[in-house]
This record gives C-alpha cells, structure tokens and sequence, in this order.
C-alpha cells in the first residue's frame, strides 16, 4: 500500500508542484476537507437512505464479515432489544457478561441469525456486501467521508487484490489518490465523478443483489 501510495505521488507531482504533473488539476475533481463530509444525495436522489445499524440483518452481517467483534456483541444487543427486537437468543446475549472474542458469540450469534430467518452460516460474501453497501450509502447520505469509506472497505474485505465486484475494486483503486495541496503543503485525498458514481452504484443495490455472487451491479 505504501510503496503504490509513494509511486502516485512520483507520477502526479514529480517536482513537488501545485499542479499534478506540470499540468492544471482537472475541474471535475472535488477536494473534501477530511472533517467536513457532504451529503451528495441531490446528485444521487434515487439512492436509499442508510439501513438502520439497530437491524438484525447488519448487526449479523457486520458480525460475520468481521465489522464488529464478539466482546461488541452483548451491548449491540441490548441496544437491538431497546429498539424493539426481541428473539430468546437476543435477550441471552444481551445479558451475556462472558463474552471476550469472536468464539464467545458464535454460538449465540448462530441462534439469533437463525432465529431471524437467515441462512446458517450466514454467507461472508453476502455479509461483505451488505456491509459495502451500508458503507456508500453512509457516504451518500453525507455521514461518512469517501475516503474514511475506503478504508471501511478495505476492512471488509481484506488485502484481496481483487473483489468479485466492479464497483468495490473501483472505490479500492481510486479512493487511495492524492493530490498536492500547495496551501498546506501536503497531499490529501480526492473525491472524482468516477468514485462517486460507483459508491452510488454499490448503494444501490437491492438485497437480492447483495446475495447474488459478488454482488452483480458492477
């Protein structure tokens, strides 16, 4: 990751510029502060808002892809039975006071996944995908930085160098360019229509579609 973040920087301001290359910035890129994120949902209105993270589909998907840990478990539970959910297995580990690690919830985490009507185990590319989708939605909406999300999904799916889906490996690609800020002398992210358009593309996708194998909007 270094060494590709160190060779864009050697391709887009060689001599330490203002401007990428010798050449002026391109007018379609955006420079976000990394503190400021912008909601984009009047470029993308046809694009659903963020799924409640108080849903047991995202608390099981979020689980299984390795996007909360087994000790987080207990208290997203009560917070799940606080907002209106209740399953035996649910009430269970909201009281648990034993859980540690992943090992710890499985078991539980298997019964309230069934319980819900979810297929046991439930699939990690399927999870993966909910997971992504929740992500470009929250980035959609305005809540998550676009470049925060690269990250994200950096997580959920690991170093694999390449998803079985478009739209993910694009985010992956472009969301790690920079450009120079000659003002604070320092390079910072870039937001460009081509990583919006497919954080909007991965946010749409219906549920259905998150199932299909890799998640087939792409």
């Amino acid at each position: 990751m270094l060494n590709r973040f160190l060779r864009r920087i050697a391709r887009s301001n060689p001599r330490g510029d203002s401007e990428l290359g010798g050449a002026s910035a391109p007018a379609e890129i955006v420079e976000l502060r990394l503190s400021e994120p912008r909601p984009w949902v009047g470029k993308y209105p046809e694009i659903p808002p963020p799924e409640s993270e108080l849903s047991l589909q995202m608390f099981v998907a979020r689980f299984v892809c390795g996007d909360i840990h087994g000790e987080d478990t207990a208290a997203i539970a009560l917070d799940l039975l606080e907002a209106g959910y209740d399953t035996p297995s649910l009430r269970r580990l909201a009281g648990e006071t034993q859980v540690h690690c992943d090992r710890d919830a499985v078991e539980l985490m298997e019964r309230i996944t069934k319980e819900a009507g979810f297929p046991v185990p439930f699939p990690v590319q399927q999870a993966r995908m909910l997971v992504s989708r929740q992500i470009a939605r929250l980035v959609i909406a305005g809540e998550r930085e676009p470049w925060r999300a690269v990250g994200d999904l950096d997580s959920v799916w690991g170093w694999y160098s390449e998803v079985n889906n478009g739209d993910v490996n694009t985010i992956r690609r472009l969301g790690h360019d920079f450009v120079w800020d000659q003002e604070e002398q320092r390079f910072r992210p870039v937001v460009d229509a081509d990583l919006l358009d497919s954080f909007a593309r991965l946010a749409k996708l219906t549920d259905e579609e998150c199932v299909a194998p890799g998640g087939m909007r792409s």
